[in-house]
């Protein structure tokens, strides 16, 4: 009701009493004549008013009685909702939720319960619920008096609820017709140091002083213990944040040019909030700093979507994909595996699998820019190879280096005159709620005839993934690094997986033209976001950081022996096929876990899990903490400022990790890849993002043999060496225009800002996804 819909649409709603199980049972239907109140974002609780339209004298409708005080403990309660089906993204236990609703949802339902533990700010309940029930009354099994509004839940832990006395105040006051206003300025700007031995003392100003006595007190550190932990802390400060505010999560102050132990709470602003909230924002909270930096472009895409738009359904066909042709379960059969990484020798080893003799490839990739491998490819069209070509947008982006791109809607098109359709098709993957995958066709694979495969963590551009290395280069590699990205390939000969992946392919290629899908995009919806993004980070991209070089080369290794492999694909079973296999082998670990990955996803709001995402980086953090070799390596990117590898840094930390031993960081790796106990190996295309674990499109491996496991260590373990640790931030203001880059609403028209370019966001992720 107070966003846009699909596409941009408008939406309405009424209000109804009915959709029962029986869809034979109505209800009470009013349309909603007026929005009265809707509580500001950073206003305490979760309520809005609405005016019903009459239908005539004598409608008018008995109101609940709301209870006279807040719900003890233990008091017996129930819920009246509407629970909606949760995704597997959301909540990964998916065989809980058939047991419990039985496949049926979005029907009103009674759900009894008990009034938990209270919390500051909400009366908390155990009443089962699902999205979908937010505004639902809480009601007392004895009195039948409402004594709450339920609008949230936090997985595995408990629901919340405006507590009664809070509905009271608002009804009394007519809190329609005063909308709150919240103002908070500072009366410090230093965290509070009570003096040693005292009795501690806190004011808060808001416009009155209110001194609370803490008792006996004798650090800093106690002050924050007697209120509460620095997780807590963070908890609380985001459910009253100041508007602008978009993250708040543990961090941690610089010592010496290193990650401190001094805890704060680090908090994330919108760029244009980002002065004022230094200014006259909160610099203390509960005993801890505060501190302000620029939001990444990760947490403000975050932030503009919601959680529902985050989880929304795309038009991926999981039901069209139920034969044996299809299967996504581990393979055994003799099979020769040649992994090999970049930019060693990625492009010689594409080269060969791209010369070889074949009567049809089928190929999905995200990124095909480099024209010596559309050279590669036209040369097997002329030979006779059929090609079947799925494409992401980014594909068919302006040229930008005309020396190593190529322009793929001519050349395609110039393919297809040529050779006909029958020897080459292809099609640009519709994205979006309506489109086959939800924000990128991510993937890295293509298939030769049926039995052998090319996949990979890099795309194909010369400028990055595939650099083209001459001999005398790789000679010198040890001495001058070479240009591109590391990335983890493999090209495997086995038909049962060749045969799964070509089949996904084809079928994704005949869903896309169902879905609208054409040989080039179609027209981009004008009200995509935009990004302005800095001229320092192009010039930053044109001159990368160095990266030190290896100790040694990894020469290609090929096995031919039998080996199991479990093919991984998002967005099936709307990430499950993927996160799950992923969280198994996590949870097999025994004895080391090492982790290459260009950045992790960490949470911006530290009351809400984000379903397989969330879950994942459990299970990491855990093994970071237990495992006697347990490491990560991320991506040193801050130039490009989509993530922050420190956010990863003060999470993990914050879980007891010793990132000193455990976390670095290299710039230009491009690798999705993990290795568990020497044994097992995780390659593909796969981000930690909420979206790349769930609903983009893409390919991953697990090879359950230790030569291949082996082989990819020691690729870890040479980038270990030459990788540094991850840095502090330094929470001081910058210049503005070398801050961050700003997110553009669809349909702002704010001008562009001197020293920024402006591009749509879609280009943007392609651009720091090299």
């Amino acid at each position: 009701m107070f966003r846009q819909g699909a596409g941009g649409g408008t939406m309405s709603t009424v209000w109804d009493t009915g959709h029962f199980r029986d869809a034979a049972s109505g209800g009470l239907r009013r349309q909603i004549a007026e929005v009265l109140y809707i509580e500001p974002d950073d206003g305490p609780n979760d309520i809005a008013f609405m005016r019903l339209a009459s239908l005539g004298h004598g409608d008018e409708l008995p109101p609940f009685k709301i209870a006279g005080s807040d719900a003890l403990e233990n008091t017996a309660v129930f819920t009246l909702g509407y629970p909606a089906k949760a995704p597997p993204s959301r909540i990964s236990d998916q065989a809980l939720m058939q047991r419990l609703y039985r496949g049926i949802y979005d029907v009103k339902r009674f759900a009894p319960g008990y009034i938990t533990a209270p919390r500051a700010g909400a009366t908390t309940h155990d009443c089962t619920t699902l999205g979908g029930n937010s505004g639902s009354v809480v009601v007392d099994f004895k009195t039948r008096e409402v004594v709450g509004l339920h609008f949230a839940g936090i997985y595995k832990e408990t629901n919340l609820a405006v507590p009664a006395s809070q509905l009271n105040f608002y009804v009394a006051k007519k809190r329609w017709t005063l909308p709150l206003v919240i103002e908070s300025r500072p009366a410090i700007a230093q965290a509070p140091q009570p003096a040693p031995g005292g009795r501690g003392t806190v004011s808060v100003t808001v416009p009155v002083t209110i001194t609370v006595d803490l008792g006996t007190i004798s650090t800093v550190a106690g002050a924050a213990r007697v209120g509460m932990s620095v997780e807590h802390a963070a908890e609380a400060f985001w459910k009253q944040k100041p508007e602008g505010v978009l993250a708040a999560r543990v961090g941690y102050l610089e010592d010496d040019g290193r990650i401190g132990d001094t805890p704060c709470i680090a908090v994330s602003a919108q760029p244009g909030a980002l002065e004022g909230l230094r200014a006259d924002g909160p610099h203390s909270f509960q005993g801890y700093q505060v501190q302000y930096a620029p939001a990444t472009v990760e947490e403000q895409l975050e932030g503009l979507m919601s959680l529902e738009a985050a989880a929304a359904p795309n038009a991926y066909d999981d039901d069209a994909r139920r034969d044996p042709k299809y299967q996504l379960s581990p393979v055994e059969e003799l099979m020769t595996v040649r992994a090999h990484v970049s930019p060693e020798y990625g492009f010689d080893e594409l080269k060969a699998f791209m010369s070889e003799d074949a009567g049809s490839w089928v190929s999905a990739i995200y990124e095909f820019r480099a024209s010596a491998i559309s050279d590669l490819m036209a040369k097997r069209l002329a030979a006779g190879t059929k090609i079947i070509l799925a494409a992401d947008f980014k594909t068919f982006a302006d040229v930008d280096d005309e020396t190593t791109e190529f322009d793929a809607e001519a050349i395609f098109q110039k393919w297809a005159d040529r050779f006909g359709d029958g020897k080459f098709k292809r099609i640009a993957v519709p994205l979006g709620t309506t489109g086959l995958v939800q924000q990128s066709y991510h993937i890295k694979v293509t298939v030769r005839n049926d039995d052998k495969f090319w996949l990979s963590s890099g795309n194909w551009k010369s400028s990055s993934s595939q650099p083209i290395i001459d001999p005398s280069e790789r000679d010198r590699a040890t001495e001058e690094d070479l240009p591109g990205n590391r990335e983890w390939h493999v090209i495997v000969q086995s038909p049962t997986l060749a045969e799964r992946f070509r089949e996904h392919i084809l079928q994704d290629v005949r869903r896309s033209h169902d879905l609208g899908g054409k040989e080039v995009p179609v027209k981009a919806d004008d009200r995509e976001p935009l990004v302005d993004v800095p001229e320092s980070v192009f010039e930053a991209i044109e001159r990368p950081r160095e990266r030190r070089p290896p100790a040694r080369l990894k020469k290609p290794l090929e096995i031919t022996e039998s080996i199991v492999a479990a093919p991984l694909l998002t967005p099936d079973r709307e990430g499950g096929v993927y996160s799950e296999a992923v969280l198994k082998l996590i949870r097999s670990a025994r004895r080391s876990l090492v982790f290459q990955i260009p950045y992790i996803g960490m949470p911006s709001n530290p009351r809400q899990h984000r379903g397989y995402i969330d879950d994942l980086i459990g299970e990491l953090t855990d093994k970071l903490v237990s495992l006697d070799d347990a490491r990560v390596i991320l991506r040193a990117d801050s130039s490009k400022k989509f993530s922050d590898p420190t956010h990863s840094a003060w999470y993990f930390k914050s879980k007891g990790v010793d990132i000193d031993s455990r976390l670095k960081q290299i710039p230009n790796h491009h690798t999705k890849g993990m290795v568990v106990d020497g044994k097992r190996v995780l390659i593909g295309s796969h981000n930690w993002s909420g979206m790349g674990v769930s609903t983009n499109r893409d390919a991953s491996l697990i090879f359950d043999h230790a030569g291949i496991a082996k082989y990819f260590a020691d690729a870890f373990e040479i980038d270990w060496d030459r990788a540094d640790p991850v840095p502090p931030k330094k929470f001081v203001p910058r210049p503005r225009g070398e801050e961050s880059v700003l997110m553009v609403p669809p349909g702002d028209e704010a001008p562009q800002r001197p020293g920024y370019r402006r591009m749509r966001l879609s280009d943007y992720l392609a651009m720091v996804d090299e």
